[in-house]
This record gives structure tokens, sequence and C-alpha cells, in this order.
């Protein structure tokens, strides 16, 4: 049974849970695009035949990077409410409290995605193409049965499935999956199981860990007997880092 693991000294400060988590991995690396004779558009990690045309690098997170620009599949007006989009941080609370309970993923850490990914814009589009609340890749997102990933429900689901499988592979290590989530687990597999030299996606993972500690502390509060927090600022994130054997200490 893989044990999902948040950094030990935000598990030992906030008294954090282990949280049973199971699934398969999902696999990374370069992916490939077709269209199939019926138009229908396919991405996936697995070559077909000589074809390795339309090919792109790493698979979620900022740090894809694509060859070529991806499409853009929203309408009109769903770009312009993606312009216009005001943020609200609470709003999708119900939804991600339930797919942490369906996929045993902490309600925070599925939280501090969404605000790093799109601030919880549900419109939002990456310059790699991702998209939605936790910027999902549409082979990523078909993977974990998202039909719509514009729909907020939808993506919330996806992504945390997905956030889920990163921790089956990565044993639970929250600063691991992190990595996975943003560079594609391929390049952290590739790194020794430590966290690529890819400065994007170290950002990434001290911004998510930064709101992970801010709405882990609102939930404590909550709690009149809760233990204190630690505070989410750039010195005890970066202990907390510093402390995990797969940081190199930069």
């Amino acid at each position: 049974m893989v044990k999902f693991r948040s950094p030990a000294w935000i598990a030992a400060s906030l008294a954090c849970a282990l949280v049973c988590l199971g699934g398969q991995a999902r696999a990374g690396g370069r992916i490939y695009r077709y269209t199939r004779p019926d138009g229908t558009l396919v991405i996936t990690n697995v070559p077909q035949g000589k074809d390795r045309s339309a090919t792109f690098t790493s698979s979620v997170g900022a740090a894809r990077t694509l060859e070529k620009r991806p499409l853009d599949r929203r309408t009109r007006d769903q770009k312009k409410q993606a312009r216009d989009y005001k943020p609200d941080l609470n709003a999708y609370d119900e939804w991600i409290e339930e797919a942490a309970l369906r996929y045993r993923v902490p309600f925070p850490l599925v939280k501090a995605v969404i605000a790093t990914e799109s601030y919880f814009n549900p419109l939002a589009v990456s310059h790699a193409g991702a998209e939605g609340l936790m910027q999902l890749m549409p082979g990523t997102a078909a993977e974990m049965g998202v039909e719509d990933s514009f729909d907020a429900y939808q993506n919330i689901m996806g992504g945390s499935r997905y956030l889920r499988e990163m921790a089956n592979k990565f044993n639970g290590d929250m600063i691991l999956l992190l990595a996975a989530y943003n560079a594609g687990h391929a390049q952290v597999t590739r790194a020794g199981h430590r966290v690529p030299n890819i400065e994007e996606t170290r950002e990434y993972v001290r911004r998510v860990l930064t709101f992970y500690i801010r709405f882990k502390n609102e939930r404590l509060r909550q709690d009149p007997d809760a233990p204190n927090a630690p505070p989410a600022d750039p010195q005890t994130i970066q202990r907390v880092l510093m402390a995990h054997p797969g940081w190199d200490g930069r």
C-alpha cells in the first residue's frame, strides 16, 4: 500500500495524516500527436509506426514546451470570459473536497495545485496548450477520463486522479510528485528520483508548497484544538526543500 507523504517538516508541524494512495502512474517523456482518417486528434506517448511528426516534449504543467504552437480550443466567448475572470479562491471547495476524498489526496494540495496552475480560472490555457483549473494537457485529460477540460468539475476530478497516480509512482513523496506534475514523471525518473534541475519546475514546487501551507493553515484555524502552524514564507519553504534528499540545495 502506497502512502502519501508530505515533506517531513510540514508533516510534523501541521500534524498531517498519511493518506493512502493507489493506482497506475501515467507514462511520460516524448508525446506524439496524430490525426486519424476520421479527423480525430490523438495525443499519446506511444509512437505510431514511422510517423513521429508533430511531437512535443514533457507532458504536464508549466515546463511543457511544444515544438508546434498548440491549438487553443476555446470559443471566442470562452476566451473573453477567461480574460475577464475574477478569481474566487473558495468557489470550488466543495468539488475539491469530493475529489480529495475520492482519490485520497489532501484537500490543501489539490487546492494549491489549482492556485498555482490557473489561479482558479476554469478557462485558462497555457502557452503549451494545458487547459482548465489544473492545466491538463489534452492527452493527460483523456487518460484521466476528462471529456471537457474547461468543465471545472471534470478538470478537478481528472487532475486529482493524476496527482494520486504521481503519488503512487513516487511512493507518496509530495516534492517529487509535484515535480512530476510539472515536468513530467519521466524527467523525475531520469534525474534519479530527484527534482530535475529545471528552474521553472523548482519554482513551481516552491509556489505549490507555499499555497499548500497557506490552505492547510486555513483549515487548521477552523479547529481550536489544532497545533500552531508555520507561516507560508520563503524561509519556511526553503527549510522544507533543503531537508528533502531530492533537492540539490540551490
